[in-house]
């Protein structure tokens, strides 16, 4: 289980035949979803383009931020297992709680490796209990997550605590 990040493209590093998604032109510059307008749209008043109106000039001096960071409560989990045919999670932040696969529980994806990994927003963003299920029947608690609690079967659940600051 780890926090993600996100990450931040400088314009132009890619090389004109890569393609990085719709937000981003062949050449890797970003290309502009939403754009505060000058002319008869009012000069910063939040509004998309329209005809005739083109976006202002950014500040050149001025630092890009980047992209907001993810949420407290955006996870990832993960769980290196090869040989595995499915790997789900599921726990106290599901609904109904503790769904079987087929039912709720949430499916992690390979990546080829045998590192399966799935990125929720938990709700409520607070404490919760999970477990991973491989293969659609064994339910184990995450072996890289010392944090857990007795699962009232001789076993145990782990723990997650994603929005408290302790935990970060």
């Amino acid at each position: 289980m780890a926090l993600t990040s996100a990450c931040v493209s400088t314009p132009g590093t890619l090389p004109p035949t890569t393609d990085a998604g719709p937000n981003y032109r062949r050449d890797g510059s970003p290309s502009p979803i939403f754009r505060n307008c000058v002319g008869e749209g009012g000069v910063g008043d939040g509004s998309t383009c329209g005809d005739g109106e083109v976006p202002p000039i950014p500040d050149a001096g001025s630092p890009d931020a980047g992209p907001p960071p993810p949420p407290c409560n955006e996870v990832t989990f993960e769980l290196f297992r090869p040989g595995a045919t499915s790997v789900h999670v599921s726990g106290t932040f599901l609904t109904p709680e503790w769904a079987e696969p087929g039912s709720g529980a949430l499916a992690l994806t390979d990546d080829g490796t045998g590192h399966w990994s799935v990125t929720p927003l938990p709700e409520p963003p607070t404490r919760h209990l999970y477990k991973f299920i491989v293969d659609g029947a064994t339910w184990i608690a995450d072996p890289e997550n010392p944090i857990g609690e007795p699962d009232g079967f001789g076993g145990s659940n782990s723990v997650i605590d994603p929005c408290n600051p302790a935990c970060g």
